[in-house]
């Protein structure tokens, strides 16, 4: 039931990151090339917080704010707790958020790449923050024995 659940929440990541606007999307990817790279066209924020801050302190309404921050985190969630019931190596909280990690750089780089959508740190370490939730999530609901401080479940 796992493999099903992550293959369709996949795609709902990818519609969601990706494919928001599909036309541009497509168009980016059929007439990929340095050539058709212009100034302008890809979005890049590397200073952490720039965009939290500018949607907490501005005027931004309290929907854009669920929108963009919780659903960076709250979209992640999930690959927090199907990642490691579909992988049995992935049985330390770290190797889980490192997981999390590179497939939410992943997704931000293509969106750079492709030129769709914008390439943030912020949304880079919200997502990876709703990774570690699910994983605690997981710990909790999912693994109850496993115990988070205490070596001795490990030994």
């Amino acid at each position: 039931m796992a493999w099903p659940a992550f293959i369709v929440y996949m795609m709902v990541l990818v519609m969601l990151i990706l494919l928001k606007e599909p036309y541009r999307f497509l168009s980016a990817i059929q007439h990929f090339g340095p050539d058709n790279i212009k100034a302008g066209e890809r979005n890049l924020d590397l200073i952490p917080f720039t965009t939290t801050s500018t949607l907490l302190l501005g005027k931004s309404t309290l929907w854009d704010i669920i929108k963009n921050i919780g659903g960076n985190i709250v979209g992640f969630v999930p690959m927090g707790v199907l990642l490691p019931t579909l992988f049995a190596k992935l049985d330390k909280g770290w190797k889980v958020i490192l997981c999390v990690f590179l497939i939410s750089l992943a997704f931000e780089a293509t969106q750079f790449i492709v030129g769709v959508g914008y390439c943030d740190v912020d949304d880079l370490m919200q997502n990876t923050l709703g990774g570690a939730i699910g994983w605690w999530v997981y710990v909790q609901w999912f693994r109850p024995s496993y115990s988070i401080n205490t070596k001795a479940a490990h030994e």
